[in-house]
């Protein structure tokens, strides 16, 4: 099964993948800040893009299976809640 992990670097996003590629999945990882890949491990699909800006999610696979979404706003209100709890579930189903 393809898996898009949404977050894969966060502190549950490694965990994860860790567990799908454990479990004989695919994750497909989603990966905003290009420094942080070193903590994926070796051979993991990798894209780079940002929720909150659709633009960046064009290129994401369109063969997934599912989509585990471990980002959060990190208590930064309603406008943080709108632009990544909410919108960036919303611009990956739509990418």
């Amino acid at each position: 099964m393809r898996i898009l992990v949404a977050g894969a670097t966060g502190s549950i996003g490694i965990h994860v993948v860790n567990t799908a590629i454990a479990m004989g999945h695919q994750p497909v990882t989603l990966v905003r800040n290009r420094r942080k890949i070193k903590l994926l491990p070796r051979g993991t699909d990798i894209f780079y893009g940002d929720v909150s800006i659709p633009e960046t999610l064009t290129d994401l696979p369109k063969d997934i299976d599912a989509i585990i979404f471990t980002l959060g706003s990190d208590g930064q209100g309603r406008i943080g809640a709108r632009a990544i709890d909410y919108g960036g579930v919303r611009n990956i189903n739509h990418s």
